[in-house]
């Protein structure tokens, strides 16, 4: 299995652009979680981001990170579509998705099922890889949130 590194995108759109750079000078793949916000204000740069390498992905990490297990249903798929149509709107393809500080509700999975995005907590590689530990820290994490 080859490596995969990840960012998070809400401050320092520099930063993300040169690890970006970085990867793509070694071949590494990166998947890159940027909030709407940052890419309201860097088009431009996120952009760059995504042209760097076609192994890099660009996913989503909320509008304005917000704390999805504050949010309801409704609240969440609201969040979800208007970050969604950002990135459309920009012409990025949007694949997946990372709940800010893995804060959000089971039911708030379904609303990422529901467009297409994969969930970077949940995914088929990162159970082969963490096991069940990862899914019974996800389980158990989540199941107080409801």
């Amino acid at each position: 299995m080859s490596q995969i590194f990840t960012m998070d995108v809400e401050q320092d759109i520099n930063a993300a652009l040169d690890f970006a750079r970085l990867l793509s000078k070694y071949k590494i793949k990166g998947e890159f979680y940027i909030t709407g916000k940052m890419l309201e204000k860097y088009p431009k740069q996120v952009k760059q981001i995504s042209k760097l390498s076609s192994r890099h992905i660009i996913c989503a990490h909320g509008y304005a990170h917000e704390d999805f297990s504050k949010l309801s249903y409704q609240e969440a798929e609201q969040v979800i579509k208007k970050t969604i149509a950002l990135f459309k709107k920009n012409k990025l393809k949007l694949v997946g998705w990372r709940f800010p500080g893995f804060k959000f509700r089971n039911i708030h999975l379904r609303i990422l099922a529901k467009y297409g995005l994969f969930d970077s907590s949940m995914r088929d590689k990162a159970l082969q890889k963490w096991g069940k530990v990862m899914h019974i820290r996800n389980f158990l994490s989540h199941l107080k949130r409801g």
